[in-house]
Formats: C-alpha cells, structure tokens, sequence
C-alpha cells in the first residue's frame, strides 16, 4: 500500500487502492456459476468476512467500506490500526494509472517498466 504526502498540502495522504481483478476464463466450463461467485464476492457482507479473516490486512476497492469494525478491533493493542482503511476521510483514494482506460491501466501495474 502506498501512503504518501500530497505535495504542496500539509495535511492528508494519497493511498493507493488494491488494483487486483477478478476475471473469468473465456474457455470456462460454467461461466454463469462463476459470475454468481463473483457477485456473492462482491457484496458489503462477503467482504466485511474477507477483511476480518485478513487480520484488517485486505483492503476493498471500494470507499464505502472503509468502515468495517475490523480495524477499530484488531491488535495488539486493540484500535491501532483504525486509521489504516481511512475512516477519516484523511485520505485521496487512487487506483494506479488511473483515469487511463483499462486495458492501459492493468498493464501499467502488472508489468515491469
């Protein structure tokens, strides 16, 4: 995760967003079963699970859900890392090469320059 200062501003960081993807196969042999997984995946309560089995490590790609209970709950010592997600609003959340389109964007995190 990168967390820097904005230059020329005192306060606030930019904090980079997960840019993973999830995709399925072309050749996939049950590609409605897939798209179903992903949805379920996708939603406020799968991912408050996968935050929590993290450790409050997994960030989501998603702003809303910078509010889960996890991070005010782990430690040692418990509330360290509340901060972490940005319930503050203290943050400039960035997904790298963006606004470029994404066929240019996935490129640019995924391989060497």
């Amino acid at each position: 995760m990168l967390d820097a200062r904005l230059p020329g501003r005192s306060e606030g960081t930019v904090r980079a967003l997960p840019s993973y993807y999830w995709s399925i196969w072309k050749f996939a042999k049950n590609k409605e079963a897939a798209k179903s997984l992903l949805l379920h995946l996708s939603q406020p309560d799968a991912i408050e699970k996968m935050v929590t089995a993290s450790g409050g490590y997994d960030l989501p790609a998603f702003e809303k859900l910078t509010t889960l209970k996890t991070w005010a709950e782990e430690g040692p010592p418990k509330g360290t890392l509340y901060h972490y997600p940005n319930p503050h609003k203290h943050q400039i959340l960035s997904i790298s090469a963006s606004p470029a389109p994404p066929k240019v964007a996935s490129r640019s995190t995924r391989r060497p320059h």
